[in-house]
């Protein structure tokens, strides 16, 4: 599934990037990574709450308070995504004196990628992994790509960022829509009360601190551009940096499957069965990943001139970009250790440092490299969270988690 994905997400781009000018493909990056960021708001950790807690009370079979959790997580995020755009359009507004309909729309569709995260973690944690990542990796690409092909035929071409952005939103409102009911009725009979559990709140800030962290660590890199060279620029380093982005898709796969599991595991305190899985799953991931990085290295050029005569430009950063997610695959899950057994503060605040020296470094090398500066800086702050990471892992877990031969 992940490598259709991947495949549909790199038709979605292509067809993005010939359908929109270049100004406006690059305003809409932006835009979609404004909504992502500020979605870390709305989110509040609740997601990763769901995933490490539903495993542990379904082995215990405590269906109501998964039920309650479900309410509760569904609840916090939808009103969190309610206040967050409306701080953000009055925010906007003063410092713009006005409103585009980029923000209108970006701060309309704030609850939906919330919503999508809770209810997804949800049917993980419930056992059904693969459906689990079915509404998000199939449905949404190939439902936007389809919406997307209908605007440019009826439209005659003409699409703007802003069209594009509402169809994008309308595809994520599909994937809320189908995922919840991939949950169904937890158990005939139990009463959905939210439980007095203050430990959730707790762990759902902690989280939402990993969290936002992570998730502005993805996408600052295209808001800095954006910023600083303007939008055909970051059009040009949003191509490459999904480009890059489908090495990691093999490590994202098995871990869909793997957090629950180390969750529970690390509840029954079998860390060797979780040094077992990390290493098979370290192994398996860097050895998919090394041909796509290969031939990113190698035949960049022509990959990128399928998006269009203005994307060849951005060659160089996807090589830069491609090296640093390799190395991101072959460090393995230490992210996903880490919040899967209580650790995520620690994780959250290695990942600060290196977020705000990363955002140094990047407005540093824009200025002396453009976009490829950027990638530079991008990819040494990936190598830096990991490896940091993984030691942090083997201290704190006694778990080696880079590319290594499994031992039985």
């Amino acid at each position: 599934m992940k490598v259709i994905a991947a495949g549909a997400a790199l038709l979605t781009n292509v067809v993005l990037a010939r359908l929109l000018h270049v100004d406006e493909y690059g305003r809409y990056a932006v835009a979609l990574s404004w909504l992502n960021v500020l979605a870390i708001g709305s989110l509040l950790g609740w997601d990763r709450v769901v995933l490490r807690e539903i495993p542990v009370l379904r082995q215990r079979g405590d269906w109501g308070a998964i039920r309650g959790l479900l309410t509760a997580s569904t609840r916090h995020v939808v009103g969190a995504g309610i206040v967050v755009g409306l701080v953000f359009l009055a925010s906007y507004r003063v410092v713009t004196s006005g409103l585009t309909m980029l923000a209108v729309i970006a701060a309309a569709a704030l609850p939906l990628p919330a919503l999508r995260s809770v209810y997804q973690s949800a049917v993980q944690g419930l056992g059904r992994v693969t459906m689990a990542q079915v509404p998000d990796l199939i449905l949404r690409p190939f439902a936007f790509l389809v919406l997307l092909t209908c605007a440019g035929i009826l439209m005659k071409g003409h699409v703007t960022a802003g069209m594009a952005l509402v169809l994008y939103a309308a595809t994520l409102m599909l994937v809320v829509v189908v995922t919840r009911s991939l949950i169904g009725p937890i158990q005939a009979g139990d009463v959905a009360a939210i439980p007095a559990d203050s430990s959730w709140h707790r762990h759902s800030f902690q989280l939402f601190v990993y969290g936002a962290l992570t998730t502005l660590n993805s996408h600052v890199d295209v808001l800095v551009v954006g910023g600083m060279s303007g939008p055909k620029a970051a059009a040009v380093f949003n191509v490459a940096a999904n480009c890059a982005t489908i090495i990691s898709l093999p490590l994202f796969a098995f871990n869909a499957a793997l957090a629950p599991k180390v969750a529970r595991l690390y509840a029954e305190s079998n860390l060797s069965a979780i040094q077992r899985e990390v290493s098979r799953t370290t192994m398996m991931a860097t050895a998919l990943a090394a041909p796509v990085t290969a031939a990113f290295l190698f035949a960049g050029l022509p990959i990128l001139r399928l998006f269009g005569p203005n994307y060849p430009a951005g060659d160089r950063t996807l090589a830069i970009l491609s090296i640093g997610q390799f190395i991101n695959v072959a460090t393995g899950s230490v992210g996903l250790l880490l919040v899967m057994t209580g650790y995520e503060l620690v994780a959250a605040r290695f990942l600060g440092g290196v977020l705000v020296v990363k955002c140094v470094a990047m407005i540093a090398g824009v200025r002396l490299m453009g976009i490829e500066g950027a990638a530079a800086a991008s990819a040494c702050a990936v190598v830096a969270w990991n490896l940091l990471l993984h030691n942090v892992v083997l201290k704190k877990l006694n778990i080696r988690a880079r590319l290594s031969i499994p031992r039985e």
